[in-house]
């Protein structure tokens, strides 16, 4: 097998890798939202259990744990194929394009941040937010539960700062990107 036959399986199998991390990423969240309205659902049942609340600021750092390492990922390898295999591939002369680094992707990467940095925080840090008001009255009446309370508000602002962090490797990631179109390749 030849360096470029290499490289192309290298390509596909890291498209292949950045599609089943996506997945991964989205199984997560819906697994988390369904969590979070099984929570809801006991704690507001027939006899509200509002402490029971407390529970979504520490799945919802779970839920941030997971998206951010797959996010991550899926930027390092879309950098592997935009740094590394990209320039190995024109310089074999396989200058094909590849989505990674093309022109259509820079005009739509701002908004794609966005939307994915606003979707990540309203379906994980919204339900907490909401959680921790709505145990306030229960958790400020024991000193145990407030001091829980208190934790799952620094939870919470962690949970913010990991998908705040990766909204700004990406950003950091796309403005040093060699965006190309496909006249600027040949």
């Amino acid at each position: 097998m030849s360096v470029c036959d290499t490289a192309r399986l290298a390509y596909e199998s890291s498209r292949n890798e950045i599609l089943e991390r996506i997945r991964l990423r989205d199984n997560a969240l819906l697994a988390f939202l369904g969590a979070t309205g099984v929570v809801f659902g006991v704690a507001t049942g027939t006899s509200p259990r509002p402490q029971l609340l407390l529970i979504l600021p520490y799945l919802s750092l779970a839920a941030a744990f997971i998206v951010t390492q797959h996010d991550r990922t899926i930027g390092r390898i879309c950098a592997f194929l935009t740094e590394e295999l990209d320039p190995f591939l024109r310089e074999h002369a396989e200058a094909a394009p590849t989505w990674e680094a093309c022109s259509f992707l820079q005009s739509y990467s701002s908004a794609a941040m966005i939307l994915r940095s606003t979707s990540h925080s309203i379906l994980i840090i919204l339900p907490a937010a909401v959680a921790l008001v709505w145990s306030w009255p229960v958790a400020k009446a024991a000193v145990v539960l407030e001091i829980i309370w208190w934790c799952a508000v620094v939870i919470t602002t962690i949970s913010s700062g990991f998908l705040f962090s990766t909204h700004r490797e990406r950003r950091r990631y796309y403005h040093s990107t060699s965006w190309r179109t496909l006249s600027a390749r040949t």
